[in-house]
């Protein structure tokens, strides 16, 4: 009976982590742009999540080199991506999982000297 249950529910978590690798990063990872390094550069910008998720949700419905992050070098020599088929669920989903991994919270260890 356990194993009726557990099955069904493994695989649908399975397939919730995965929706950020399989809509996000496999075209990321093609490219060689660290995840990570888009996520300083929106921090930066800014400094929340919900402003990060509005640029974000605003750049890939509508990508253009204005609204991108990515250094003007690094941008000089790619094209940017085409606008994501994501609908806006979906979008705002992925980005919530991003934010969620690439936090700079869970980076922070209290009592750590900082340099």
């Amino acid at each position: 009976m356990v194993k009726i249950i557990f099955m069904p529910l493994l695989f649908t978590i399975g397939s919730f982590a995965n929706n950020f690798e399989s809509d996000c990063l496999k075209c990321h990872k093609q490219s060689a742009i660290p995840m990570d390094m888009i996520y300083k550069r929106y921090l930066l910008e800014f400094s929340s999540h919900e402003d990060m998720k509005r640029a974000m949700v605003n750049f890939l419905k509508n990508p253009t080199k204005q609204k991108s992050m990515l250094p003007k070098g690094l941008l000089m020599g790619m094209s940017i991506k085409e606008k994501s088929n994501l609908s806006d669920k979906q979008l705002e989903d992925r980005i919530d999982e991003y934010l969620k991994i690439y936090d700079i919270k869970k980076r922070i260890v209290p009592g750590r000297p900082t340099i």
